[in-house]
């Protein structure tokens, strides 16, 4: 997700159906109290679990 990959890429990878991965984000932001996917990629970079890309300048 945070690669850029779509949930029915994600599913495919994982051998899901791409409802059970977009239950599984929806869920993951629930959890995390976080209202949208950009806030749920901002925690994950405050919190260290992935880098933020470079920036193209």
């Amino acid at each position: 997700m945070v690669e850029g990959h779509r949930p029915q890429e994600i599913a495919n990878r994982l051998g899901l159906n791409v409802k059970t991965v977009s239950t599984y984000k929806a869920r993951l932001r629930e959890k995390l109290g976080c209202a949208s996917d950009m806030e749920l990629f901002r925690m994950a970079i405050d919190r260290g679990i992935i880098s933020p890309s470079p920036s193209s300048d």
